[in-house]
């Protein structure tokens, strides 16, 4: 414990925590925005024929 202590107390270690917290909470970000994208962009509503994905992947396999 007395190592995590010290770490923590040092500039370094204070400096690399939070870069490493803020690194994750970039990317977190940025998988929650390509995320909603990608329901933006794929929108069942947006099809022409109305029919979903899994309709559509069902008639490929029969053919």
């Amino acid at each position: 414990m007395d190592f995590i202590d010290a770490f923590m107390a040092s500039d370094l270690g204070c400096g690399l925590t939070m870069g490493l917290l803020l690194l994750v909470l970039a990317l977190n970000l940025l998988s929650l925005a390509l995320r909603l994208l990608d329901v933006l962009l794929h929108d069942e509503s947006d099809r022409v024929d109305g029919s979903s994905h899994r309709e559509r992947k069902d008639e490929m396999k029969n053919d």
